[in-house]
Order: structure tokens, then sequence, then C-alpha cells
């Protein structure tokens, strides 16, 4: 389930796209891994890195928007407080092989048969990791495309502070690319 960068996803043309373009890398990189290699630590540093850079986006997402005086930057920090709770407890869940993040699929129907027994640890895996796609897919929708794109019209002028920013993958000097 690779997530796609769209023209309706735009905000600025610069620098928040760029970040959010960079997310996005991140989030199909953790999509595209295959979860059945016996070992969750693929995954786990992927998160590390995605909760990192995440930190880091929106940090300067709000720096941008209190240079100008955006209206909506009370509900918007919370709601980035939201999200980075949940990819932290996702993370923690999938670092110590917690099932809580998935806990109620073991019942669910529509789950796909085959691969790992869901008992074992391989199988709360792959739970785990198809539980967090769908989650950094809905983070993606829900936020960039219905919170983010409230900054669109205060991009021009969020645009003096942004020059002065450097790109996403370069603000983080303990993130592993």
């Amino acid at each position: 389930m690779q997530i796609q960068w769209r023209d309706e996803m735009a905000i600025d043309h610069g620098l928040i796209d760029n970040d959010h373009k960079y997310l996005i890398s991140i989030m199909n990189e953790f999509c595209e891994t295959d979860p059945t290699d016996g070992s969750p630590d693929r995954l786990v540093n992927i998160l590390s890195k995605l909760n990192a850079y995440t930190t880091i986006h929106f940090r300067r997402e709000e720096a941008l928007q209190r240079s100008v005086h955006y209206s909506y930057i009370d509900a918007h920090h919370h709601e980035h407080g939201d999200l980075l709770r949940a990819l932290y407890s996702i993370h923690r869940g999938l670092f110590s092989l917690d099932a809580s993040p998935v806990e109620d699929e073991a019942e669910d129907p529509a789950a796909p048969s085959g691969g790992p027994d869901p008992a074992t640890p391989a199988g709360r895996v792959v739970r785990a990791h198809r539980k967090v796609a769908e989650f950094l897919h809905h983070w993606l929708i829900d936020h960039i495309i219905k919170s983010d794109l409230r900054m669109k019209p205060y991009a021009r002028d969020m645009l003096p502070m942004a020059r002065g920013m450097k790109p996403l993958k370069q603000m983080s000097a303990w993130v592993d690319d």
C-alpha cells in the first residue's frame, strides 16, 4: 500500500511539501519492508527514523505557523501531539513485540488468512506491520490533506522564514539514512 504524492496535497510548493514528501518516503519504506523476514528490527529502525523526522517536521511547521500568526495553531499543535503519541505507542509496541497495538485483530474475520500464526511473535509482527501501515495511510490522509491544507493561504507569508531552513533529511545528526 504505497503512498503517492498528489498535487492536491501541495501547500507551499516548497519546504512543507518537501518535508511531507520525505516523510512519505519513510512511510513507504516501512510499508514496503517485508515483515516476515524473522525480525522486527528493520521495522523498528524505520519507525525510529519516522518518529525523529516527524518530531522535527512538526516543530518546523509550528515555527512557520507562529511566524504568520496562523489561526489554527493551537488545534494543530494538539493534533501533532496526538499523532506523536500514537506513533510512539506503536513504535514501543512493535519494539517490545507487545500485541497492544493490534490486540483486537486476532478475532478479526476480515484479517487475511495464511502467513505466520497470529499467536507467534512472527505473526504479531506481521499483524503490527499491517496495522502500522494502515495508521500511516490514515495519518497522511487525515492530517496532511485535512489539517495541513488549511495552511495554504499562509504559504506565501511563511516563505521568508522557510527559505532559511534546511531540507528535513539534513536536520538530524542522530537519524541514520
